[in-house]
């Protein structure tokens, strides 16, 4: 969950942001003649991908993969995965990477458009991460998750009610509710005043939702790079812990023919 929740001015960075957003929306009209809900998602993807790939703090990147846990099991398939790049790739396919879980920063689910399917993919892969934050490294930074969405099918009620059912701590970023015929709309978990111990889901519309996701990214991937750099040692060994695995052949069992 983001802590970014405040005001502030309005500035030329801010509006070059929007500017850049409304290209990607308007791009994504224009695709969305083709009535084809695969390039309309593949387009969308790359354009937040590429997006947030030149606003990420060196040492950072981000690329569609898989998680892989100590089980060496690759995860379900995340859109974008902001990842330490001191961590190796363990493989890859195309621009499909598979990253080790000490290396995963923040984790992004991202779509054209929000329809009920969709929210519960959404709760689902943050589930997923609160599994595999238990593999990593302790002292690591944790997981953030960011749901991303270019259109909402439907409101905030829905979006709230799948908040509270699956305990959800991440992000949810609309850039456009045309529904309600707002600009955008961010949806989170906020702390109650008195219970700190306790969430109750908040939302908040915004005119410049890629503005303030952009901050929001930047600001919790940069606690990860507080941390001390890791020795070369250190990253080899968590390398062999993942790759090793494969290798290990599973206890064979004899059987006897007679």
């Amino acid at each position: 969950m983001s802590s970014y929740n405040q005001v502030r001015t309005r500035t030329a960075i801010v509006d070059l942001i929007t500017a850049q957003q409304a290209t990607i929306m308007a791009g994504l009209d224009a695709v969305r003649v083709t009535k084809k809900s695969e390039i309309v998602g593949a387009f969308f993807e790359t354009q937040i991908r590429t997006f947030l790939a030149d606003k990420l703090p060196v040492g950072l990147a981000v690329t569609p993969g898989f998680i892989v846990g100590r089980d060496g099991k690759p995860s379900s398939h995340f859109d974008g995965l902001i990842v330490d790049t001191r961590y190796p790739y363990l493989g890859g396919i195309d621009v499909h990477k598979y990253v080790m879980i000490d290396s995963v920063v923040a984790a992004i689910e991202l779509s054209s458009i929000l329809t009920t399917r969709k929210l519960r993919e959404i709760m689902a892969k943050h589930n997923e991460i609160r599994t595999l934050e238990k593999d990593r490294d302790a002292g690591r930074h944790a997981t953030c998750f960011y749901g991303i969405l270019g259109n909402a099918e439907f409101g905030k009620v829905a979006i709230r009610k799948a908040m509270i059912e699956h305990s959800f701590r991440g992000d949810i970023i609309m850039l456009s509710d045309r529904r309600a015929d707002e600009i955008g709309r961010h949806c989170w978990m906020e702390p109650k005043a008195k219970e700190p111990t306790k969430f109750v889901p908040t939302a908040r519309r915004t005119e410049t939702p890629l503005s303030d996701l952009t901050a929001m990214i930047v600001q919790d991937t940069l606690f990860a790079l507080e941390e001390p750099m890791l020795d070369t040692g250190h990253i080899a060994e968590r390398m062999n812990s993942f790759i090793m695995w494969g290798t290990v052949p599973p206890k064979a069992t004899e059987e006897t023919t007679r």
